[in-house]
């Protein structure tokens, strides 16, 4: 008892605690949850390259090692500059291990999210025991864990400093000191730096409800705060100004589509959320249930608290900023699947519980008290809603069912004793292990029936290849050859490949290789069509001017014209394991070739320059991505370049001698500068924090 008690009064340890606690119960029995679907196909395999890039004394900005999703500055969800994910990156390139990796990153993060909801939870309570429900109940809340804990690591990263986020703008109100005008600026560039969208479309929400319209709170607080919003923004600049500069070349879904409200959660679904036993389920996702867990869950206690408060109208007026958050996520979730730039508005869910859990925290430290006419009423929901889950026979495990229904229900009757509910391991059973328990009992149906998508091992045989690979098989579900690859998978391998993940995606390499979603699948009958008729004779041999020295279908999708156009490009055919190869000798893998076949040495590789000496003049083709940014050098002298086929680079020279090729952001002109503007204003704005008077805590 001593002991928890002490866990409870320390934030770091409560943090520690539960963590370690959710990791501890979903890795039993399943050591890879924590890496499925886009974890394997992208995030991974991806943090691979950083880290051999970091470990090489390079910025990884671009990974020369695929071609689409290449620049990690288009594709922001990358965060190549977010410090956890830099960390992570040089991690993964030293141990290469995806269960490893994959701890390190979720347990950094779920810390992350329960440390800075505890401070939060605390500095609006001031009650240890509430800090420790609201921390455990948000740290558990099921699209964190089962979503962006398992594949979603950008998204998981975003949460993680938009708490923090939230936690240190409270904590810099209450204080206006150095101290606190540093942490949050760290805290709100590492958001803008996690790329995740929803998270800083958040915490905007977050700002303008809380800070700009909190009574009693000085208007050159407001100004104060809005410098330093200013200068985060201008120091994350460089981060995002590449997105903008190559908009063109983009292939990002806009405009506004709801897709027959696909994985739109309805009303029910949301307002049941307090409910362990209301499983319903968003929609289904390639013919599976998706999340067969409570979607909008935001714990039995925080939920009881709510609802006794909106039936006994005792809500205390600091509460109010957060219930008014709490609707208008509600609301945001409900807007079209696809609105501008973002999509999947079930992604602000999250967001909905964590509000209606800060103002839990806030209306229980009042002296709240539950009548037993409350909890009977609120009980009988429970069961209902059980029995209708058995009906259904939505809970797989019927074993421990009736066990999950009898400890529930004793817990409702625990908080009509007000002595007992406060009591360590009470609040601790009841906010953390529990919960655990019925997440834990839904967990192996949602991993085995997730997604069809690839799980690939930390080591395959690999081919012994002279220059790049195309993989077009499909998904296979256990990638256990590179056969089967998809996706980024071939990064993990260190495999320079054409495959690759982008959510932005590249127009010209579209319309050429006919990949669909972000996961680059191709769509085999529009390429292998394509690569028969050379794209209407506009382009000769085009895999060689990517320097494809091996490129890989499925028996059924080939066909004696592809065989003829391929052997006339120098591939020879055979058939391996029930696939079809197309292989061709000839190409060095040096990522230039010359149109007539002339001699390149390589004097230097690497992800942001390539450097070689050719012999003699003509025209040679880079195995690149031809984004604003490059630049091409003959003899150190700067020299124009064309575009080939929409994305590929190339140049015309005379004669032989030393050719580079180099990455520079194109917009980083502008976006440095700025940059630096932002560091002095947010030192202005410490200066300023110290002369500017706080508002009261009691005011808050």
């Amino acid at each position: 008892m001593k002991y928890i008690q002490q866990i409870l009064k320390n934030n770091i340890t409560q943090a520690l605690f539960i963590t370690a606690t959710v990791m501890f119960v979903f890795l039993i029995g399943f050591p890879s949850f924590f890496h499925i679907d886009d974890a394997n196909n992208s995030y991974l395999p991806n943090l691979m390259q950083q880290g051999r890039s970091w470990l090489n004394g390079e910025v990884p900005i671009i990974i020369n090692k695929t071609l689409i999703g290449d620049n990690m500055l288009v594709d922001i969800d990358r965060a190549i500059f977010l410090p956890t994910n830099i960390v992570a990156s040089i991690f993964t390139a030293l141990v290469k291990n995806m269960n490893l990796t994959s701890y390190f990153l979720v347990f950094v993060n779920l810390f992350i999210i329960s440390f800075a909801s505890l401070w939060a939870a605390k500095q609006l309570s001031n009650n240890n025991s509430l800090s420790f429900i609201a921390a455990a109940s948000i740290t558990i809340n099921p699209i964190v864990v089962y979503i962006y804990a398992a594949s979603w690591y950008n998204g998981l990263s975003g949460h993680a400093w938009f708490l923090m986020s939230v936690a240190s703008t409270i904590y810099f109100i209450r204080t206006n000191t150095v101290r606190s005008v540093l942490i949050n600026c760290l805290s709100v560039v590492f958001l803008f730096l996690s790329g995740w969208p929803h998270a800083i479309i958040a915490y905007a929400v977050f700002l303008i409800i809380y800070v700009g319209f909190m009574p009693g709170l000085a208007l050159k607080q407001k100004i104060l705060y809005a410098m330093i919003l200013l200068g985060c923004v201008f120091i994350v600049t460089p981060a995002f100004s590449e997105y903008v500069a190559n908009g063109g070349y983009l292939d990002r879904p806009g405009g506004v589509n709801n897709f027959g409200n696909f994985l739109s959660p309805s009303w029910d679904q949301i307002l049941m959320g307090f409910n362990p036993f209301y499983n319903g389920y968003i929609n289904t996702f390639g013919g599976y249930r998706y999340w067969p867990i409570a979607i909008g869950f935001i714990g039995i206690i925080p939920g009881i608290i709510i609802w006794n408060a909106f039936v006994n109208k005792k809500i205390p007026s600091t509460a109010y900023p957060f219930l008014i958050l709490a609707g208008i996520f509600f609301i945001l979730t409900q807007l079209p699947q696809q609105l501008g730039p973002t999509r999947w508005q079930f992604r602000y869910l999250p967001f909905f519980s964590y509000f209606l859990i800060f103002a839990a925290s806030i209306i229980g430290s009042t002296g709240w008290s539950v009548s037993k006419k409350f909890i009977n009423i609120i009980t009988t929901v429970i069961l209902l809603t059980a029995i209708l889950s058995w009906l259904k026979g939505d809970l797989p495990d019927r074993r421990v069912y009736f066990l999950l229904v009898i400890s529930t229900t004793l817990i409702m009757y625990v908080l009509t004793y007000k002595k007992l509910w406060q009591n360590p391991i009470c609040i601790v059973l009841i906010s953390l292990i529990l919960p655990l328990l019925i997440f834990k009992n839904n967990c192996t149906t949602l991993a085995n029936g997730y997604l069809a998508s690839n799980t690939i091992k930390n080591r395959i045989d690999v081919p012994n290849l002279s220059g790049r690979i195309l993989v077009a098989t499909g998904v296979h579900g256990y990638a256990d050859s590179y056969e089967k690859t998809s996706s980024a998978n071939l990064q993990w391998y260190n495999i320079s490949s054409v495959n690759g993940y982008s959510p932005v995606g590249n127009k010209a390499i579209i319309d050429i290789f006919h990949y669909y979603t972000a996961h680059a699948i191709f769509d085999m009958e529009m390429l292998v069509n394509n690569l028969s008729n050379d794209f209407d004779g506009r382009y000769q041999c085009i895999l060689n001017k990517l320097d494809v020295s091996l490129f890989i279908i499925n028996k059924g999708n080939d066909n004696l014209r592809l065989q003829n156009k391929l052997a006339s490009c120098g591939y020879v055919r055979t058939e391996n394991k029930g696939f079809i190869h197309y292989e061709n000798d000839a190409l060095t893998g040096a990522g230039v070739n010359s149109e007539r076949g002339s001699r390149v040495s390589v004097i230097d590789r690497g992800n942001n320059l390539d450097k070689y000496k050719i012999y003699e003049g003509g025209r040679y083709y880079f195995s690149r991505v031809g984004w604003k940014g490059y630049s091409v050098y003959m003899n150190g002298k700067q020299i124009p370049f064309q575009i080939y086929a929409g994305f590929i680079p190339y140049v015309d020279v005379n004669k032989g001698g030393i050719l580079e090729i180099r990455y520079k952001p194109s917009s980083w002109k502008y976006a440095v500068p700025i940059f630096l503007l932002g560091v002095l204003l947010i030192v202005a704005t410490t200066v300023l924090s110290r002369k500017v008077s706080y508002i009261p805590k009691n005011n808050l």
